[in-house]
């Protein structure tokens, strides 16, 4: 499996994971087991998905990646809904970005994918 499907997975997985955090804020306010049902299935399929994903690549970079897409997809969510954006926020965001590229480039490089890609 290439870089490209794994961080197609993930976005996937970032996907599933916001509908989770939805779904259960909107429990809180509706008291429908529909939205548990909901938040359970989409965490259920986190859980195949990132076992699909460790079939190919370690647990470290599939987590850094995660972590990179789901803050990514956060602050363009903030973007959408026009909240303030300090500067520091786009640093943040553009670091990141850089760092996503970085592992790319590492990670394009290694001949090694599965166990120490970082050497």
């Amino acid at each position: 499996m290439n870089l490209f499907a794994i961080i197609g997975i993930v976005v996937v997985i970032t996907i599933c994971e916001m509908l989770a955090f939805y779904t259960l804020e909107k429990y809180n306010e509706t008291k429908s087991p529909f939205d548990i049902i909901v938040a359970i299935a989409s965490y259920a399929l986190i859980v195949l998905l990132l076992a699909k994903c460790f079939e190919n690549e370690s647990v470290s970079f599939v987590f850094i990646v995660w972590t990179v897409t789901s803050m990514m997809s956060i602050f363009i969510i903030g973007l959408y809904m026009k909240e303030r954006i300090k500067f520091v926020d786009i640093i943040a965001f553009m670091f990141a970005l850089i760092g996503l590229i970085i592992i790319y480039i590492g990670h394009r490089n290694d001949s090694n994918k599965k166990y120490g890609w970082i050497s």
